[in-house]
């Protein structure tokens, strides 16, 4: 996708401005989202007739997990809970502009379904065509390492079943390591999908370095933990792994201090190329539009820099490194 001149000019109009109107009006992504808290919380809270304040800084995901089930969960629950925030998923990417989405979804969600797997993707595909028609769809498999492989096996040859995931991506405690996915992601790289994992957010380098060698990764989600190490970064770099960084999660979890000393800023001026994302948007609360906000406002990056960002988005995430 080709950005144009006039979409940057209004671009750096929208940040110099503080102009989200403007923001909102440029072309974008959003290439780490969970679907299930992809949803806008202003709609929840409409829908349920609830209350929810910002959330606060939190020390862990077991903290924040713990939050967002007592202010939200709790409320939000069953296949109208499903419906509701998938719906909010794809009418706020239409209405953000976010031309190339990518959202995670997990198949376990097909129990609401007589047809499983296959009425859940059936449900998503229809929801994205009346919610979001001017938005390109990459959906993402998400598998946990807290499964065991006789689950995460049955997933993955479930998902193979139909042409609908373009990538794969893998949560959970990176301290249980990465080799049960070798096989899975052989298999997803020889069909073409964006190879993906959660890796550097709570864990080190060499947990960053693991899963580069073992899963041939295409996409680090998150990789803070490159910014300690100079030399994981030249290879980012020179190697063309990308980065989707998501500064709001970062800092709402303790990962980094604040939006001013996040390493986006170190990354980008060491030639990787990353990519600006909302992660879980129904707790963090903070759109595409906000989060290069928050990053200019806080001297972060540079408004050339902010925008060469949303243009790699575009132009280099559907693109497998070589």
């Amino acid at each position: 996708m080709i950005t144009s001149k006039r979409d940057s000019e209004m671009f750096y109009l929208g940040l110099v401005s503080r102009n989200k109107e403007l923001l909102d009006r440029v072309p974008k992504t959003d290439l780490h989202c969970h679907a299930d808290r992809g949803a806008n919380i202003l709609d929840i809270m409409d829908d349920y007739g609830i209350k929810v304040s910002d959330p606060p800084v939190f020390e862990s995901i077991s903290e924040m997990d713990a939050w967002y089930e007592e202010n939200i969960g709790k409320s939000v629950t069953g296949f109208d809970g499903l419906i509701r925030r998938y719906i909010s998923l794809f009418k706020t990417a239409e209405a953000q502009n976010i031309k190339i989405f990518s959202p995670s979804f997990c198949l376990s969600r097909g129990k609401y379904f007589d047809n499983g797997v296959e009425g859940f993707i059936q449900f998503i595909s229809q929801l994205k065509k009346c919610y979001a028609p001017h938005v390109k769809l990459y959906p993402e498999l998400v598998l946990s390492r807290h499964d065991d492989i006789s689950v995460i096996e049955k997933e993955f040859e479930e998902a193979l079943k139909y042409d609908f995931f373009k990538s794969i991506d893998i949560i959970g405690d990176e301290n249980k390591g990465i080799d049960k996915f070798i096989e899975i992601y052989r298999e997803a790289d020889n069909l073409g999908w964006i190879l993906k994992a959660h890796v550097g957010e709570f864990g080190g380098v060499s947990h960053m370095e693991d899963a580069i060698e073992k899963l041939n990764l295409d996409v680090i989600n998150h990789g803070l933990a490159a910014c300690k190490s100079p030399n994981l970064m030249c290879y980012l770099a020179a190697s063309g792994i990308k980065l989707n960084i998501c500064p709001s999660s970062n800092v709402l979890l303790s990962r980094v201090k604040c939006y001013r000393d996040h390493p986006i800023g170190q990354f980008v001026r060491n030639g990787i190329i990353c990519s600006i994302n909302t992660d879980d948007l129904l707790i963090f609360n903070q759109t595409v539009s906000d989060e290069y906000l928050n990053l200019y406002c806080n001297q972060t990056l540079s408004l050339e820099e902010l925008n060469k960002i949303r243009e790699d988005g575009l132009t280099k995430f559907l693109v497998k490194r070589k």
